[in-house]
C-alpha cells in the first residue's frame, strides 16, 4: 500500500507539472505604454502543426529577469467579427487544438506608464511523447507614436526559430 500511495502522488504531481517537449526563445520583446497614442506591444502568433491538441506555455521576462507572464492575454481569431476573442488572460499555459492558431499578446491592459524590454520563452507539451516538433510562430511588435499632431502606427514582424517548426 505504500507503493500505491507513491504511485497515486506521482500521478497527481505529473498532472500539475508542465514538462516541455520543445521550446524556442523570442528575443527583444518590448512593452511600452506612455499614453493612448504612444505605445508598443508584442504579439506572438502560435500555430499547432500536429494532429493533436498541445499545451503551450509562454513565459515573458523583463529587463531584470522577473517573470511578467501574467501580463499576457491569449486570443483566438473570428470569422464573424473584425476582432479576436479573448481565450484567457493572466494565464500563460493554454491549449491549441490540432492545426489551429492562437495569439499571445504580451501586454494589453496597462494605462500607467511603463517601459519593459526582455525576452519570452515558448514551450509546448503533448500527450504523444514521440512528437519532436509541434509549433511554428511569428512575433509582431506593433504600436503607435504621436509627435505634435502627427499620429502613426507601425508594425515589425519576425519569424521565431527562423520560421522552422520547434
Amino acid at each position: 500500500s505504500t507503493v500505491m500511495v507513491v504511485l497515486m502522488c506521482g500521478g497527481v504531481f505529473a498532472q500539475g507539472t508542465f514538462v516541455p517537449q520543445g521550446s524556442a526563445v523570442v528575443p527583444a520583446v518590448h512593452i511600452r505604454y506612455k499614453d493612448a497614442y504612444n505605445q508598443n506591444r508584442p504579439s506572438i502568433t502560435l500555430t499547432n502543426i500536429t494532429n493533436e491538441t498541445i499545451r503551450v506555455k509562454v513565459s515573458m521576462f523583463d529587463h531584470t529577469g522577473d517573470d511578467i507572464s501574467h501580463f499576457g492575454t491569449v486570443y483566438v481569431g473570428s470569422r464573424t467579427s473584425s476582432s479576436a476573442s479573448m481565450v484567457t488572460t493572466g494565464d500563460n499555459v493554454f491549449e491549441i487544438p490540432a492545426h489551429s492558431s492562437r495569439r499571445y499578446s504580451g501586454y494589453n491592459r496597462h494605462t500607467a506608464p511603463i517601459y519593459i524590454f526582455g525576452y519570452a520563452k515558448i514551450e509546448w507539451a503533448a500527450n504523444d511523447p514521440q512528437l519532436t516538433k509541434a509549433l511554428v510562430a511569428t512575433c509582431i511588435h506593433y504600436g503607435s507614436s504621436k509627435v505634435s499632431s502627427s499620429h502613426s502606427w507601425f508594425a515589425e514582424r519576425y519569424l521565431i526559430n527562423n520560421g522552422q517548426p520547434f
